[in-house]
């Protein structure tokens, strides 16, 4: 998929056009998401801020995110390895998943099994969060590859950065995210 395939299917573009109340020179992704804290180990990944919780004692790779008001996620992709669930913990998704769209509402579990196509986006006009497990342990690394460390000044601009658009396109396959064409 190349990059104006990839903004097409995800509606991810370069700077701010995407998300809307941001606009080049706002450095503070938290001044949007005034109800959430930001930590030194959160990132921004793709406009989505991510916090991971790397010392679990499972097979499993667990992280909490947060997605600003009608922003959609990743390309439809699928894992070889991976079974996903996310669980919605607040604001409204939408999830496609092996071509059936399930809106979603605080409480809702997405069971994602390992080969099935699925992507997912906030839908509402509040931030979103949502609590994600994939499992076997290992997606993790996807999201410390790509990731801008929230603490960095337009870090959440910077994560949807042409340069890492084009990133995420080249190098998903080897995260095991294979995005659909």
């Amino acid at each position: 998929m190349d990059r104006k395939a990839f903004v097409k299917t995800t509606g991810i573009g370069i700077g701010a056009s995407l998300i809307p109340g941001f606009a080049p020179g706002k450095s503070e992704a938290t001044e949007y998401l005034s109800t959430d804290t930001i930590n030194e180990h959160d990132l921004w990944v793709l406009g989505h801020k991510i916090t991971l919780y790397k010392e679990t004692s499972g097979n499993f790779d667990l992280a909490i995110g947060v997605t600003p008001p009608n922003v959609p996620g990743p390309p439809p992709h699928h894992h070889e390895t991976y079974d996903e669930i996310f669980l919605v913990l607040e604001g409204e998704m939408a999830f496609t998943v092996a071509e059936k769209v399930i809106k979603t509402h605080p409480g809702a579990m997405v069971d994602i099994p390992k080969n099935t196509i699925h992507t997912f986006s906030n839908i509402g006009n509040k931030p979103c969060k949502w609590f994600n497990v994939h499992s076997p342990k290992g997606f993790s690394t996807f999201f410390e590859t790509f990731g801008i460390k929230a603490t960095e000044s337009d870090a959440l601009q910077k994560s949807v950065d042409e340069n890492i658009i084009a990133q995420v396109i080249q190098k998903s396959p080897e995260f095991d995210m294979i995005i659909v064409k």
